[in-house]
């Protein structure tokens, strides 16, 4: 059954302290990989297999383009999921990827400007 998630003012939380985990490595999963492989798409739901979804257009990504992202309800047979927690932070893996690259473009810039500066 589809219904809205009134949360009253309060969040939804994920412990991620990390003394409650083991085996702890640095990610190195290539996030804007895994974001370029997904698609985003509107659609409809289908009322006959859907009685209960939302009505209206609709947004977000096709789990079968988003492999990273994908897990199956405990409840679907065959239908697949996108795990939302493991996508918040794929998006900030991403950000730190694109933070990254900033930097290193903002260096070379300031370098390439040294070079035309030096010549003058």
């Amino acid at each position: 059954l589809y219904s809205d998630l009134n949360m009253n003012s309060y969040t939804i939380i994920n412990e991620s302290d990390v003394r409650l985990k083991k085996n702890i490595e640095v990610s190195s999963v290539n996030a804007l990989k895994e974001i370029d492989r997904m698609e985003f798409i509107e659609w409809d739901w289908d009322k006959v297999k859907r009685p209960h979804a939302p009505d209206g257009r609709q947004f977000g990504v096709k789990a079968q383009y988003a492999p990273f992202l994908q897990t199956k309800a405990a409840d679907s047979e065959s239908y697949l999921s996108i795990d939302l927690n493991k996508y918040v932070n794929l998006i900030g893996k991403g950000l730190q990827e694109l933070h990254d690259q900033n930097k290193q473009l903002i260096k070379r810039v300031e370098e390439l400007e040294d070079v035309i500066n030096a010549e003058r």
